[in-house]
Parts: structure tokens; C-alpha cells; sequence
């Protein structure tokens, strides 16, 4: 349990790590340490910049596809990857944005999400890259709030605004003028400043850690990082950077120690056979100490392992994004759900219906407006099916909120958010039930379910998960070990393939009357 503490709060550290593939730019010396302050919170770990100049990821599947040939999944995944994110690129560079910061803050833990700034050219642009993100930023997904200070867009939580009150931030701009003063030339920047109360609560809340992660205390690792430069090139499959410590004896206790700090850590994060790629590009890292700096470098792998890293990389970090975007996502769906009842007082039906009986559209067309689309609710012809020669044009425009992680589906239009249907369930008939029907428990009946990939359909279609008596498990698992789903008193957690068959049928009734249990 010991163990689990201390990798959850150091991963919440290492998080920026890994979550973005990032550039920092050339001349990042123009944007100065105080423009950056700016826009840090009290609460910032880390921010990783994106230079939109310098990104190239057509480079990128061109390196997959030379080392897996065209007709291998990886090299469709990272097409489809391309196709999915050029166009945000594209838009972004249009607006006159070169740089984007992503800033992992504590205040954001329960969002499990970055705030997004982009600096422009001037106000105009910043307004207009603001709007951008505020409809969703082309598939970046949607942000509580959007709007601009002087000459940068900024998109986040419902109080970033308040939050970035420069009375309350802690003066960072020595630390971060040395960390940007770093030589770089890879494909990930990442700088961060750790503020002295940063370093009292990592003191305090780990007092010592594993020894098989180094033996080092939270108080050390306090005095041994004051600020960070990491650089990863993706194209070379290598990471570089620097730490400064409060001092030398700091710095040489770090060095000493972070090798097994990390491949603790790795180990954690990435519970794979040694010869995973990246498993042994971060297990070379070495770290030698010269005065209060510490230098990080890993070894090259040879030039037919560095597609073998992108694609590693890939794959562990997919199902990151996914839980934090999928999870969002649902709870954003959860509260829709709760605003159509409060209006109806009922949860939607799981379809419409015309007088014969047929089925027209799917209830994700009339939760649209309760999930601010109410624009895009009014374009449809509601008397008419999902493919009616008009409202198949609709079909390209699907929400953020209904998308997966699967980006080929999402071009598609193609959903894997579903409701459970069946005479047992929330969603069945042709009214929608109320919440005082729901007499197991809304905080254990499931309302919203992530089915497998090849359960998606197209999301305007009147068409769902079926709840009959065939087994659940093999249906919702296949080759997954876990899926996200909504409950519906609103809140998101995904479920384990250890949850037994039973308790998770159970989770589907909404008057069974069963003792759920834990789960």
C-alpha cells in the first residue's frame, strides 16, 4: 500500500512526461520566463510545450510504416491518427498559433486533465483560437471554460480564471528562465519549477520511499529537483535533460538514486517483459551529477527500435488518454442525463419512435441540447429516421462527448457510448423512467456503458447494448480488461474483468432488488 502511495503521487509528477507529444521551439528564449508565469497556477507540477512548427507527424507514421510495412495495424492506427489531428493542426496554425502549453496542475487532479493555453500574435487571435476551443478545438475535447488574457487563449476549469490571479502565484521566473535557457532539440519539452510549498507537501506526504526505488525521502527529493529541463526525441527514441538541485550534496544523492527511482516507476507504469522498447530506453537512463546539475541521457536504440518505441509508446499511452477522456466524457453525459430529467422528469428513452413504432433517432440526438448542442439539436429533422437522405449529413458532426478512442470510428461517426436496453434496465418502452423507479440504488445502476470496438454504431441510430440472458462479461470485456461506465446518480468509474458475472449483472437492473455489494 506504501509503495502504491508513493508511485500515485510521483506519477502525478512524471505524468507530463508522457502524456503529449511535444516541441519546444527553437527560439522559445522569446517567450520569457515572466509570459510564462503568467500563466501558471499556485498548484502547477509541470507544462509541456507544443511547437506547432516543429511537429511532424507524418514523419512519425512514415518512421511506423518503414518498419512495420502499410498493411500493419500500427501503421492504420497512427493513419488514422494523422487524419484525426492534422486537421486540429491545421486550424491551429491558421488562427496564427505556434505554441501550445499543456499545464498539469493539482488544482485539475479530479479532471484528470491539463489546462490548455495558446499563445497568439495579438487579442484578435487570441479571441478567435479562444472560440476554437471553446467549440471543442477540432477533437481536443471540451473545457468547463475558454477565454483569453491579453494575447493568449486559455482553456480549463470553471475557476482557472480566478486561479490565475498573478497575486497568487509563487514567483517562478528564475527557475523558469534557466530551464528555458536548456539546449534542446527533441520532440517532448517539458519545464517545471517546484515552489517551496511544493517541496514541504512531497516532504511530508512522503517521508521515505521503497528501497528498491532508491531509498530516497520526499524531503530529498524536495532539496534534489528545484527545477527540470526533460527533452525526448522521438524521432531518436532518446531523452535528455537537466535537473537543478538546491545543491551539490543534493544533486549528488539524486543522481545516485534516480536510475532506480525510475525504473521503479517504470515498472509501475509499465508492467511489461523487459524487452518492451521503451521499457528499455527509460531502464538505460543514466544521471551524473556536476555541482548542483544533474544531467539526464538514455541511450539511442538502433535505427529499426525507434519505430518499435513510437509504437510502444502508443500502446501504453492510449489507454491513459482513453480512461481520462472516456471518464470525462461519461461524467459530462451523466450530468446531460440529470438536466433532461429535471426538465421531462424522466431519463430519456433509448429512442424515439414515429406512430408506427419504428425507431427514429437514437437518445444521444435528444440529450444534444442539455450537452450545449443545442444548435446542432435544431438541424435535425426529428420526424424523420437517423438515415433520411437529410439528417445522414448530421452524422459527420458527432459531439466530442460521444467519441472513443478509436480515432478510424470517430471519422465514421461512430460511437461505443451506449445505454444497457432491455425490460430490466433504465432504458426500455417507449417513455423514459424517473428516478424514483430506480429502486436499487442510482449510485449502483449502471446508465451509460463503453461497449467494445466492434459493438460501435453510428451515433445518431436508434440502436444500443442489449441487456437479455446471455453471459455480460464476454460480451463487454473480449479483449479489454476493463471499460468505463456512467451510473445514474451521474458519477464514472471503470469496472475490472475481475468483477464476477453476477455482481455485474446486477449493476444493469434498476429494480432487482439484489444486495450489490462491493464492487
Amino acid at each position: 500500500m506504501r509503495t502504491t502511495r508513493c508511485y500515485r503521487l510521483l506519477f502525478g509528477f512524471l505524468l507530463a512526461l508522457g502524456v503529449g507529444a511535444t516541441l519546444a521551439s527553437a527560439n522559445a528564449e522569446d517567450t520569457t520566463a515572466a509570459g510564462i508565469a503568467r500563466i501558471l497556477d499556485d498548484a502547477t507540477v509541470a507544462a509541456v510545450i507544443v511547437d506547432l512548427e516543429r511537429l511532424d507527424v507524418d514523419a512519425l507514421v512514415e518512421t511506423i510504416s518503414a518498419a512495420r510495412g502499410n498493411g500493419a495495424a500500427e501503421v492504420q492506427s497512427a493513419q488514422a491518427l494523422l487524419q484525426y489531428v492534422g486537421p486540429v493542426l491545421s486550424r491551429f496554425r491558421e488562427l496564427g498559433a505556434t505554441r501550445v502549453y499543456a499545464v498539469y496542475s493539482l488544482h485539475d487532479v479530479k479532471q484528470q486533465m491539463p489546462y490548455v493555453v495558446v499563445p497568439a500574435a495579438n487579442n484578435e487571435q487570441a479571441e478567435q483560437i479562444a472560440r476554437f476551443l471553446e467549440s471543442g478545438g477540432g477533437g481536443i475535447g471540451s473545457f468547463p471554460s475558454t477565454f483569453a488574457i491579453d494575447d493568449m487563449a486559455i482553456a480549463g476549469s470553471r475557476d482557472l480564471e480566478k486561479r490565475l490571479d498573478p497575486s497568487r502565484v509563487p514567483d517562478r521566473q528564475a527557475g523558469l528562465t534557466k530551464a528555458l535557457k536548456v539546449e534542446h532539440e527533441g520532440a517532448i519539452r517539458v519545464v517545471s519549477v517546484v515552489t517551496g510549498d511544493q517541496r514541504r507537501v512531497l516532504a511530508e506526504m512522503s517521508p521515505s520511499l521503497p528501497e528498491e526505488w532508491g531509498g530516497l525521502s520526499g524531503e530529498q527529493l524536495a532539496t534534489g529537483i528545484q527545477w527540470l529541463s526533460i527533452d525526448v526525441n522521438l524521432n531518436q527514441g532518446t531523452l535528455q535533460g537537466v535537473i537543478e538541485s538546491g545543491d551539490s550534496r543534493s544533486a549528488q544523492r539524486l543522481a545516485a538514486g534516480l536510475p532506480s527511482l525510475m525504473n521503479g516507476i517504470v515498472s509501475a507504469v509499465l508492467p511489461r517483459p523487459a524487452e518492451d522498447p521503451v521499457r528499455t530506453m527509460l531502464g538505460s537512463l543514466k544521471a551524473t551529477a556536476n555541482g548542483h546539475r544533474i544531467t539526464l541521457s538514455t541511450e539511442a536504440p538502433a535505427a529499426a527500435r525507434r519505430a518499435d518505441v513510437l509504437v510502444s509508446l502508443i500502446s501504453r499511452l492510449a489507454p491513459m488518454a482513453r480512461d481520462i477522456s472516456i471518464r470525462r466524457n461519461l461524467k459530462q453525459l451523466g450530468l446531460g442525463m440529470h438536466n433532461f430529467h429535471a426538465v421531462y422528469g424522466s431519463f430519456p428513452p433509448p429512442a424515439s419512435l414515429d406512430e408506427s413504432g419504428k425507431a427514429l433517432l437514437s437518445w444521444r440526438v435528444y440529450l444534444l441540447p442539455y450537452l450545449d448542442e443545442p444548435a446542432l439539436y435544431r438541424e435535425f429533422h426529428l420526424d424523420e429516421p437517423w438515415d433520411s437522405p437529410h439528417n445522414r449529413t448530421l452524422i459527420e458532426r458527432m459531439p466530442d462527448v460521444f467519441a472513443s478512442e478509436h480515432f478510424d470510428l470517430n471519422l465514421e461517426g461512430k460511437t461505443t457510448v451506449q445505454v444497457p436496453v432491455g425490460v430490466q434496465t433504465p432504458f426500455h418502452g417507449r417513455a423514459g423512467v424517473p428516478i424514483r423507479e430506480i429502486t436499487d440504488g442510482t449510485s449502483v445502476t449502471i446508465m451509460v456503458v463503453e461497449v467494445p470496438r466492434g459493438n460501435a454504431v453510428i451515433w445518431t441510430k436508434p440502436e444500443d447494448f442489449p441487456v437479455n440472458d446471455d453471459p455480460l462479461k464476454p460480451q463487454l470485456f473480449k479483449s479489454r480488461d476493463r471499460f468505463s461506465t456512467a451510473f445514474c446518480d451521474g458519477s464514472a468509474r471503470a469496472l475490472s474483468d475481475t468483477i464476477p458475472e453476477e455482481t455485474l449483472r446486477k449493476l444493469f437492473t434498476h429494480q432487482g432488488g439484489e444486495v450489490v455489494g462491493s464492487f
